[in-house]
Protein backbone atom coordinates (compact mmCIF):
# COMPACT_ATOMS: atom_id res chain seq x y z
CA UNK A 1 0.00 0.00 0.00
CA UNK A 2 2.75 2.45 0.94
CA UNK A 3 5.31 1.43 -1.66
CA UNK A 4 5.43 4.72 -3.60
CA UNK A 5 7.19 7.84 -2.39
CA UNK A 6 3.96 9.82 -2.77
CA UNK A 7 1.95 7.52 -0.47
CA UNK A 8 4.75 7.50 2.09
CA UNK A 9 4.97 11.31 1.88
CA UNK A 10 1.20 11.72 2.37
CA UNK A 11 1.14 9.40 5.39
CA UNK A 12 4.22 11.01 6.94
CA UNK A 13 2.90 14.54 6.32
CA UNK A 14 -0.50 13.79 7.84
CA UNK A 15 1.06 12.25 10.93
CA UNK A 16 3.58 15.07 11.28
CA UNK A 17 0.95 17.82 10.89
CA UNK A 18 -1.48 16.16 13.30
CA UNK A 19 1.24 15.65 15.90
CA UNK A 20 2.79 19.11 15.52
CA UNK A 21 -0.49 21.06 15.24
CA UNK A 22 -3.39 18.98 16.53
CA UNK A 23 -1.92 17.89 19.85
CA UNK A 24 -0.87 21.41 21.00
CA UNK A 25 -4.30 22.81 20.02
CA UNK A 26 -6.06 19.99 21.85
CA UNK A 27 -3.99 20.62 24.98
CA UNK A 28 -4.62 24.38 24.75
CA UNK A 29 -8.40 24.03 24.29
CA UNK A 30 -8.57 21.46 27.05
CA UNK A 31 -6.68 23.83 29.36
CA UNK A 32 -9.01 26.73 28.45
CA UNK A 33 -12.08 24.65 29.29
CA UNK A 34 -10.55 23.47 32.53
CA UNK A 35 -9.81 27.10 33.44
CA UNK A 36 -13.40 28.11 32.64
CA UNK A 37 -14.74 25.26 34.78
CA UNK A 38 -12.54 26.27 37.69
CA UNK A 39 -13.53 29.92 37.28
CA UNK A 40 -17.25 29.00 37.13
CA UNK A 41 -16.98 26.92 40.28
CA UNK A 42 -15.13 29.77 41.98
CA UNK A 43 -17.76 32.28 40.87
CA UNK A 44 -20.51 29.93 42.05
CA UNK A 45 -18.93 29.48 45.45
CA UNK A 46 -18.21 33.21 45.83
CA UNK A 47 -21.76 34.23 44.90
CA UNK A 48 -23.23 31.55 47.13
CA UNK A 49 -21.10 32.64 50.10
CA UNK A 50 -22.07 36.27 49.53
CA UNK A 51 -25.74 35.33 49.33
CA UNK A 52 -25.55 33.28 52.53
CA UNK A 53 -23.85 36.17 54.31
CA UNK A 54 -26.47 38.74 53.20
CA UNK A 55 -29.37 36.41 54.02
CA UNK A 56 -27.94 35.67 57.46
CA UNK A 57 -27.58 39.40 58.24
CA UNK A 58 -31.09 40.16 57.03
CA UNK A 59 -32.58 37.30 59.03
CA UNK A 60 -30.66 38.26 62.17
CA UNK A 61 -32.04 41.79 61.84
CA UNK A 62 -35.55 40.38 61.37
CA UNK A 63 -35.90 42.23 58.05
CA UNK A 64 -37.57 39.66 55.76
CA UNK A 65 -38.46 42.34 53.21
CA UNK A 66 -34.77 42.89 52.59
CA UNK A 67 -34.32 39.26 51.49
CA UNK A 68 -36.05 39.80 48.15
CA UNK A 69 -33.97 42.92 47.55
CA UNK A 70 -30.78 40.97 48.27
CA UNK A 71 -31.84 38.18 45.88
CA UNK A 72 -32.80 40.65 43.17
CA UNK A 73 -29.57 42.64 43.55
CA UNK A 74 -27.32 39.58 43.33
CA UNK A 75 -29.47 38.17 40.51
CA UNK A 76 -28.60 41.18 38.38
CA UNK A 77 -24.92 40.21 38.33
CA UNK A 78 -23.82 39.32 34.78
CA UNK A 79 -22.46 35.93 35.80
CA UNK A 80 -25.69 34.94 37.69
CA UNK A 81 -28.53 33.37 35.74
CA UNK A 82 -31.03 33.22 38.57
CA UNK A 83 -31.45 32.78 42.37
CA UNK A 84 -34.37 30.91 43.93
CA UNK A 85 -35.34 30.23 47.55
CA UNK A 86 -38.14 27.65 47.92
CA UNK A 87 -39.68 25.50 50.66
CA UNK A 88 -39.82 21.73 50.98
CA UNK A 89 -42.95 21.60 48.77
CA UNK A 90 -41.15 23.38 45.95
CA UNK A 91 -43.02 26.68 46.30
CA UNK A 92 -40.78 29.60 45.40
CA UNK A 93 -40.64 32.26 48.18
CA UNK A 94 -37.92 34.56 46.81
CA UNK A 95 -36.36 34.70 43.34
CA UNK A 96 -34.32 37.01 41.11
CA UNK A 97 -37.18 36.64 38.63
CA UNK A 98 -40.09 38.14 40.59
CA UNK A 99 -42.66 36.60 38.22
CA UNK A 100 -41.81 33.17 39.67
CA UNK A 101 -42.72 34.05 43.30
CA UNK A 102 -45.43 31.75 44.64
CA UNK A 103 -45.10 29.27 41.81
CA UNK A 104 -43.94 25.68 42.15
CA UNK A 105 -40.68 24.41 40.71
CA UNK A 106 -42.51 21.52 39.08
CA UNK A 107 -44.28 24.07 36.87
CA UNK A 108 -41.28 26.28 36.06
CA UNK A 109 -38.50 23.74 35.76
CA UNK A 110 -39.89 20.23 36.11
CA UNK A 111 -36.57 18.53 35.25
CA UNK A 112 -34.26 21.05 36.84
CA UNK A 113 -34.47 20.24 40.54
CA UNK A 114 -35.63 17.04 42.16
CA UNK A 115 -37.30 17.71 45.54
CA UNK A 116 -35.99 14.43 46.92
CA UNK A 117 -32.65 14.30 48.70
CA UNK A 118 -32.35 18.09 49.08
CA UNK A 119 -30.89 17.91 52.58
CA UNK A 120 -27.34 17.96 51.20
CA UNK A 121 -25.77 20.56 48.98
CA UNK A 122 -25.23 19.47 45.38
CA UNK A 123 -23.38 21.11 42.52
CA UNK A 124 -23.96 20.11 38.93
CA UNK A 125 -22.80 21.25 35.49
CA UNK A 126 -25.60 22.75 33.44
CA UNK A 127 -23.76 23.00 30.09
CA UNK A 128 -20.30 22.21 28.76
CA UNK A 129 -19.36 25.89 28.49
CA UNK A 130 -19.09 26.11 32.29
CA UNK A 131 -22.54 26.99 33.68
CA UNK A 132 -23.00 25.46 37.14
CA UNK A 133 -25.99 25.16 39.45
CA UNK A 134 -25.95 24.68 43.24
CA UNK A 135 -28.85 23.54 45.40
CA UNK A 136 -28.43 23.48 49.20
CA UNK A 137 -30.61 23.60 52.33
CA UNK A 138 -30.76 26.68 54.59
CA UNK A 139 -30.10 25.04 57.98
CA UNK A 140 -32.30 25.95 60.96
CA UNK A 141 -29.47 26.95 63.28
CA UNK A 142 -29.94 27.79 66.94
CA UNK A 143 -29.68 31.51 66.19
CA UNK A 144 -32.54 31.18 63.76
CA UNK A 145 -34.82 29.37 66.17
CA UNK A 146 -35.83 32.61 67.86
CA UNK A 147 -37.98 33.33 64.81
CA UNK A 148 -38.49 29.80 63.47
CA UNK A 149 -39.83 26.77 65.23
CA UNK A 150 -37.34 24.44 66.77
CA UNK A 151 -36.89 21.75 64.13
CA UNK A 152 -34.22 19.67 62.46
CA UNK A 153 -35.72 20.33 59.07
CA UNK A 154 -34.21 23.07 56.91
CA UNK A 155 -35.85 26.47 56.91
CA UNK A 156 -35.83 26.58 53.12
CA UNK A 157 -33.72 25.61 50.10
CA UNK A 158 -31.43 27.79 48.00
CA UNK A 159 -30.88 27.30 44.25
CA UNK A 160 -28.35 29.44 42.37
CA UNK A 161 -27.14 29.09 38.77
CA UNK A 162 -24.19 30.92 37.21
CA UNK A 163 -23.15 31.42 33.59
CA UNK A 164 -20.27 32.93 31.61
CA UNK A 165 -20.13 36.66 31.01
CA UNK A 166 -20.38 37.93 27.44
CA UNK A 167 -16.62 38.43 27.28
CA UNK A 168 -16.03 34.93 28.64
CA UNK A 169 -18.56 33.49 26.22
CA UNK A 170 -16.76 35.13 23.30
CA UNK A 171 -13.42 33.89 24.63
CA UNK A 172 -14.78 30.38 25.15
CA UNK A 173 -16.29 30.40 21.66
CA UNK A 174 -12.91 31.54 20.34
CA UNK A 175 -11.24 28.62 22.09
CA UNK A 176 -13.73 26.30 20.41
CA UNK A 177 -13.07 27.99 17.09
CA UNK A 178 -9.40 27.18 17.56
CA UNK A 179 -10.27 23.56 16.86
CA UNK A 180 -11.72 24.52 13.50
CA UNK A 181 -8.81 26.89 12.89
CA UNK A 182 -6.37 24.07 13.68
CA UNK A 183 -8.25 21.86 11.20
CA UNK A 184 -7.98 24.59 8.57
CA UNK A 185 -4.26 25.03 9.28
CA UNK A 186 -3.72 21.27 9.02
CA UNK A 187 -5.56 21.17 5.70
CA UNK A 188 -3.65 24.21 4.42
CA UNK A 189 -0.31 22.74 5.50
CA UNK A 190 -1.13 19.43 3.85
CA UNK A 191 -2.21 21.08 0.60
CA UNK A 192 0.89 23.27 0.63
CA UNK A 193 3.27 20.41 1.38
CA UNK A 194 1.60 18.21 -1.23
CA UNK A 195 1.88 20.98 -3.82
CA UNK A 196 5.57 21.44 -2.99
CA UNK A 197 6.17 17.68 -3.12
CA UNK A 198 4.24 17.22 -6.34
CA UNK A 199 5.90 20.18 -8.09
CA UNK A 200 9.48 19.78 -6.92
CA UNK A 201 9.81 16.03 -6.31
CA UNK A 202 7.01 13.84 -7.66
CA UNK A 203 6.71 15.31 -11.18
CA UNK A 204 10.50 15.43 -11.77
CA UNK A 205 10.82 11.85 -10.48
CA UNK A 206 8.00 10.69 -12.75
CA UNK A 207 9.72 12.37 -15.70
CA UNK A 208 13.05 10.78 -14.76
CA UNK A 209 11.38 7.38 -14.36
CA UNK A 210 9.77 7.63 -17.81
CA UNK A 211 13.09 8.71 -19.31
CA UNK A 212 14.84 5.71 -17.72
CA UNK A 213 12.18 3.40 -19.18
CA UNK A 214 12.82 4.90 -22.62
CA UNK A 215 16.57 4.40 -22.19
CA UNK A 216 15.91 0.83 -21.06
CA UNK A 217 13.90 0.35 -24.25
CA UNK A 218 16.89 1.47 -26.32
CA UNK A 219 16.01 5.13 -26.93
CA UNK A 220 19.23 7.07 -26.34
CA UNK A 221 17.97 10.28 -27.94
CA UNK A 222 16.04 11.27 -24.81
CA UNK A 223 17.06 14.55 -23.20
CA UNK A 224 15.54 15.96 -20.00
CA UNK A 225 15.06 19.76 -19.76
CA UNK A 226 17.38 21.33 -17.18
CA UNK A 227 15.38 24.38 -16.02
CA UNK A 228 16.27 24.36 -12.34
CA UNK A 229 19.43 24.97 -10.37
CA UNK A 230 18.52 22.70 -7.46
CA UNK A 231 19.42 19.06 -6.76
CA UNK A 232 16.81 17.74 -9.19
CA UNK A 233 18.20 19.95 -11.95
CA UNK A 234 21.64 18.52 -11.18
CA UNK A 235 20.22 14.99 -11.43
CA UNK A 236 18.68 15.82 -14.83
CA UNK A 237 22.00 17.22 -16.03
CA UNK A 238 23.84 14.08 -14.87
CA UNK A 239 21.20 11.94 -16.57
CA UNK A 240 21.68 13.80 -19.85
CA UNK A 241 25.46 13.38 -19.57
CA UNK A 242 25.00 9.67 -18.87
CA UNK A 243 22.74 9.22 -21.89
CA UNK A 244 25.22 11.17 -24.03
CA UNK A 245 28.05 8.88 -22.92
CA UNK A 246 25.89 5.82 -23.54
CA UNK A 247 25.00 7.10 -27.00
CA UNK A 248 28.65 7.82 -27.79
CA UNK A 249 29.72 4.43 -26.44
CA UNK A 250 27.00 2.69 -28.45
CA UNK A 251 28.13 4.44 -31.60
CA UNK A 252 31.72 3.43 -30.90
CA UNK A 253 30.70 -0.14 -30.15
CA UNK A 254 28.58 -0.29 -33.31
CA UNK A 255 31.48 1.07 -35.32
CA UNK A 256 33.91 -1.35 -33.72
CA UNK A 257 31.47 -4.20 -34.17
CA UNK A 258 31.18 -3.36 -37.86
CA UNK A 259 34.97 -3.27 -38.13
CA UNK A 260 35.19 -6.65 -36.40
CA UNK A 261 32.60 -8.07 -38.75
CA UNK A 262 34.60 -6.79 -41.68
CA UNK A 263 37.78 -8.24 -40.21
CA UNK A 264 36.02 -11.54 -39.47
CA UNK A 265 34.83 -11.63 -43.06
CA UNK A 266 38.37 -10.97 -44.26
CA UNK A 267 39.71 -13.66 -41.92
CA UNK A 268 37.11 -16.11 -43.20
CA UNK A 269 38.13 -15.35 -46.75
CA UNK A 270 41.79 -15.58 -45.79
CA UNK A 271 41.14 -18.91 -44.07
CA UNK A 272 39.52 -20.26 -47.20
CA UNK A 273 42.39 -18.99 -49.33
CA UNK A 274 44.92 -20.43 -46.86
CA UNK A 275 43.17 -23.78 -47.02
CA UNK A 276 43.22 -23.76 -50.81
CA UNK A 277 46.84 -22.59 -50.99
CA UNK A 278 47.92 -25.16 -48.39
CA UNK A 279 46.15 -27.85 -50.40
CA UNK A 280 47.90 -26.76 -53.61
CA UNK A 281 51.26 -26.51 -51.83
CA UNK A 282 50.72 -30.03 -50.46
CA UNK A 283 50.12 -31.32 -54.00
CA UNK A 284 53.37 -29.81 -55.31
CA UNK A 285 55.20 -30.90 -52.16
CA UNK A 286 54.02 -34.46 -52.73
CA UNK A 287 55.50 -34.35 -56.26
CA UNK A 288 58.82 -33.00 -54.92
CA UNK A 289 58.93 -35.67 -52.19
CA UNK A 290 58.14 -38.46 -54.61
CA UNK A 291 60.88 -37.32 -56.99
CA UNK A 292 63.36 -36.94 -54.17
CA UNK A 293 62.47 -40.42 -52.87
CA UNK A 294 63.01 -41.79 -56.37
CA UNK A 295 66.43 -40.14 -56.66
CA UNK A 296 67.37 -41.53 -53.23
CA UNK A 297 66.44 -45.03 -54.41
CA UNK A 298 68.46 -44.55 -57.64
CA UNK A 299 71.62 -43.71 -55.64
CA UNK A 300 72.24 -47.38 -54.94
CA UNK A 301 72.30 -48.12 -58.68
CA UNK A 302 73.99 -44.93 -59.81
CA UNK A 303 77.13 -44.11 -57.83
CA UNK A 304 77.42 -40.83 -59.70
CA UNK A 305 74.51 -39.51 -57.58
CA UNK A 306 76.26 -40.30 -54.28
CA UNK A 307 77.80 -36.81 -53.94
CA UNK A 308 74.23 -35.41 -53.87
CA UNK A 309 72.98 -37.64 -51.03
CA UNK A 310 73.19 -34.86 -48.40
CA UNK A 311 71.37 -32.47 -50.69
CA UNK A 312 68.59 -35.01 -51.22
CA UNK A 313 68.24 -35.52 -47.45
CA UNK A 314 68.01 -31.76 -46.97
CA UNK A 315 65.37 -31.52 -49.71
CA UNK A 316 63.36 -34.36 -48.12
CA UNK A 317 63.69 -32.86 -44.62
CA UNK A 318 62.59 -29.38 -45.67
CA UNK A 319 59.80 -30.79 -47.81
CA UNK A 320 58.54 -32.77 -44.81
CA UNK A 321 58.53 -29.56 -42.76
CA UNK A 322 56.55 -27.77 -45.49
CA UNK A 323 54.09 -30.65 -45.55
CA UNK A 324 53.70 -30.55 -41.75
CA UNK A 325 53.10 -26.79 -41.76
CA UNK A 326 50.51 -26.97 -44.53
CA UNK A 327 48.70 -29.88 -42.87
CA UNK A 328 48.50 -27.89 -39.61
CA UNK A 329 47.27 -24.83 -41.49
CA UNK A 330 44.58 -26.94 -43.14
CA UNK A 331 43.61 -28.35 -39.75
CA UNK A 332 43.64 -24.97 -38.03
CA UNK A 333 41.56 -23.28 -40.71
CA UNK A 334 38.68 -25.75 -40.39
CA UNK A 335 35.52 -24.42 -38.72
CA UNK A 336 33.90 -26.90 -36.37
CA UNK A 337 31.70 -27.09 -33.28
CA UNK A 338 33.27 -27.63 -29.88
CA UNK A 339 34.49 -31.22 -29.81
CA UNK A 340 35.98 -32.16 -26.48
CA UNK A 341 37.80 -35.45 -26.26
CA UNK A 342 40.99 -36.91 -24.93
CA UNK A 343 43.93 -35.12 -26.51
CA UNK A 344 47.67 -35.06 -26.00
CA UNK A 345 48.25 -31.45 -25.06
CA UNK A 346 51.96 -31.82 -25.77
CA UNK A 347 51.21 -32.44 -29.45
CA UNK A 348 48.74 -29.53 -29.53
CA UNK A 349 51.41 -27.14 -28.20
CA UNK A 350 53.98 -28.43 -30.69
CA UNK A 351 51.63 -27.92 -33.65
CA UNK A 352 50.84 -24.35 -32.52
CA UNK A 353 54.54 -23.48 -32.33
CA UNK A 354 55.20 -25.03 -35.76
CA UNK A 355 52.45 -22.91 -37.34
CA UNK A 356 53.97 -19.74 -35.88
CA UNK A 357 57.60 -20.58 -36.59
CA UNK A 358 57.83 -18.64 -39.91
CA UNK A 359 56.52 -15.46 -38.23
CA UNK A 360 58.80 -15.92 -35.21
CA UNK A 361 61.88 -16.52 -37.34
CA UNK A 362 61.14 -13.40 -39.36
CA UNK A 363 61.26 -11.38 -36.12
CA UNK A 364 64.32 -13.27 -34.90
CA UNK A 365 62.39 -14.60 -31.90
CA UNK A 366 63.42 -17.97 -30.49
CA UNK A 367 60.54 -20.09 -29.21
CA UNK A 368 61.41 -23.21 -27.22
CA UNK A 369 59.17 -25.91 -25.83
CA UNK A 370 60.25 -28.04 -22.86
CA UNK A 371 58.34 -30.91 -21.31
CA UNK A 372 59.29 -33.79 -19.08
CA UNK A 373 55.71 -34.92 -18.55
CA UNK A 374 55.00 -38.48 -19.63
CA UNK A 375 51.22 -38.43 -19.42
CA UNK A 376 49.92 -35.19 -20.98
CA UNK A 377 46.37 -36.32 -21.72
CA UNK A 378 43.51 -33.90 -21.02
CA UNK A 379 39.86 -33.57 -22.03
CA UNK A 380 39.55 -30.55 -24.33
CA UNK A 381 38.75 -29.26 -27.80
CA UNK A 382 42.00 -29.54 -29.72
CA UNK A 383 41.33 -26.57 -32.04
CA UNK A 384 40.29 -24.27 -29.16
CA UNK A 385 43.44 -25.16 -27.20
CA UNK A 386 45.46 -24.39 -30.34
CA UNK A 387 43.68 -21.03 -30.46
CA UNK A 388 44.67 -20.33 -26.84
CA UNK A 389 48.33 -21.19 -27.50
CA UNK A 390 48.39 -19.23 -30.77
CA UNK A 391 46.93 -16.09 -29.16
CA UNK A 392 49.25 -16.22 -26.15
CA UNK A 393 52.40 -16.84 -28.26
CA UNK A 394 51.43 -14.07 -30.71
CA UNK A 395 50.85 -11.67 -27.78
CA UNK A 396 54.27 -12.61 -26.42
CA UNK A 397 55.83 -11.97 -29.83
CA UNK A 398 54.13 -8.56 -30.06
CA UNK A 399 55.47 -7.68 -26.59
CA UNK A 400 59.00 -8.61 -27.72
CA UNK A 401 58.74 -6.98 -31.12
CA UNK A 402 62.14 -8.32 -32.35
CA UNK A 403 65.11 -10.30 -30.99
CA UNK A 404 63.81 -12.09 -27.93
CA UNK A 405 62.81 -15.44 -26.48
CA UNK A 406 59.58 -17.23 -25.70
CA UNK A 407 59.76 -20.24 -23.43
CA UNK A 408 56.85 -22.66 -23.35
CA UNK A 409 56.96 -25.29 -20.64
CA UNK A 410 54.66 -28.17 -19.76
CA UNK A 411 55.01 -29.52 -16.22
CA UNK A 412 53.01 -31.50 -13.74
CA UNK A 413 51.98 -29.30 -10.79
CA UNK A 414 50.60 -32.33 -8.91
CA UNK A 415 48.89 -35.66 -9.59
CA UNK A 416 45.80 -33.96 -11.04
CA UNK A 417 47.03 -30.70 -12.61
CA UNK A 418 49.14 -30.02 -15.71
CA UNK A 419 50.52 -26.50 -15.98
CA UNK A 420 51.46 -24.82 -19.27
CA UNK A 421 53.53 -21.65 -18.89
CA UNK A 422 54.26 -19.17 -21.69
CA UNK A 423 57.04 -16.81 -20.64
CA UNK A 424 58.54 -13.96 -22.69
CA UNK A 425 61.20 -11.36 -22.06
CA UNK A 426 59.20 -8.54 -23.61
CA UNK A 427 58.18 -5.09 -22.36
CA UNK A 428 55.79 -6.37 -19.66
CA UNK A 429 52.44 -4.97 -18.49
CA UNK A 430 51.85 -1.96 -16.24
CA UNK A 431 50.54 -3.08 -12.79
CA UNK A 432 47.40 -0.93 -13.08
CA UNK A 433 46.53 -2.66 -16.39
CA UNK A 434 46.83 -6.28 -15.23
CA UNK A 435 43.14 -6.42 -14.27
CA UNK A 436 42.08 -4.98 -17.65
CA UNK A 437 43.86 -7.36 -20.05
CA UNK A 438 40.98 -9.87 -20.20
CA UNK A 439 38.34 -7.16 -20.82
CA UNK A 440 36.82 -7.10 -24.33
CA UNK A 441 38.27 -4.47 -26.68
CA UNK A 442 41.08 -3.56 -24.28
CA UNK A 443 44.45 -3.36 -26.03
CA UNK A 444 47.75 -1.65 -25.37
CA UNK A 445 48.75 -1.87 -29.03
CA UNK A 446 48.66 1.03 -31.43
CA UNK A 447 45.38 1.88 -33.15
CA UNK A 448 44.68 -0.58 -35.93
CA UNK A 449 47.20 -3.16 -34.69
CA UNK A 450 45.00 -4.99 -32.19
CA UNK A 451 41.33 -5.79 -31.63
CA UNK A 452 41.45 -6.25 -27.87
CA UNK A 453 39.62 -9.57 -28.24
CA UNK A 454 42.49 -12.08 -28.12
CA UNK A 455 42.82 -12.45 -24.33
CA UNK A 456 39.06 -12.05 -23.90
CA UNK A 457 38.54 -15.10 -26.16
CA UNK A 458 41.33 -16.97 -24.35
CA UNK A 459 39.66 -16.35 -20.98
CA UNK A 460 36.25 -17.50 -22.25
CA UNK A 461 37.70 -20.72 -23.69
CA UNK A 462 39.45 -21.32 -20.36
CA UNK A 463 36.20 -20.76 -18.45
CA UNK A 464 34.27 -23.17 -20.67
CA UNK A 465 37.00 -25.83 -20.22
CA UNK A 466 37.54 -25.24 -16.50
CA UNK A 467 41.14 -24.19 -17.15
CA UNK A 468 42.70 -21.90 -14.57
CA UNK A 469 44.57 -18.92 -16.05
CA UNK A 470 46.70 -16.26 -14.37
CA UNK A 471 49.21 -13.67 -15.43
CA UNK A 472 52.39 -12.34 -13.83
CA UNK A 473 54.25 -9.44 -15.35
CA UNK A 474 56.99 -6.95 -14.60
CA UNK A 475 57.59 -3.88 -16.70
CA UNK A 476 60.86 -4.26 -18.64
CA UNK A 477 61.32 -7.92 -17.68
CA UNK A 478 58.53 -9.79 -19.40
CA UNK A 479 55.24 -11.60 -18.84
CA UNK A 480 54.26 -15.14 -17.89
CA UNK A 481 50.87 -16.77 -18.47
CA UNK A 482 50.07 -19.99 -16.61
CA UNK A 483 47.35 -22.41 -17.70
CA UNK A 484 46.23 -25.15 -15.29
CA UNK A 485 44.64 -28.20 -16.99
CA UNK A 486 42.93 -31.04 -15.18
CA UNK A 487 44.92 -34.17 -15.96
CA UNK A 488 43.07 -37.12 -17.47
CA UNK A 489 44.26 -40.49 -16.18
Amino acid sequence: MFKTIRSKFILTSVLFIIISTGIPVYILVHQFRENFNQRSRLMLNTTTNLLRYELYNAMMQGDKKNIQEIVSTLGRLESVTYIRIFNERGVIKYTSKTSEVGKELSEIAPDHIKLKNLNEASVRLINKEGAYSITEPIINEQKCQSCHEVSKNPIAFLNLETDLTKAETVFFTGATHMIFLAGAVILLLFIGLYFIFNSFINKPLAGLNNALKMVEGGNLDINLPVKRNDEMGNVFMRFNLMVLKLRTSKEQIDELHFEQLQRADRLTTLGELTSQIAHEVNNHTAVIMSRADYLEMEMSNKPKLEPYSEDLKTILDQTNKISTITKNLLRHSKQSQSNRRKIDIKGTISRSIIILQPLLKKRNIKCSFNSEVKNSTVIADDLQIEQIMTNLILNAADAISNDGTIEVELKSANDSILTVSIEDNGSGIEPENIDKIFSPFYTSKLHGEGTGLGLYIVQNICKSHGIGINCRSKVGSGTTFNLDFKKES
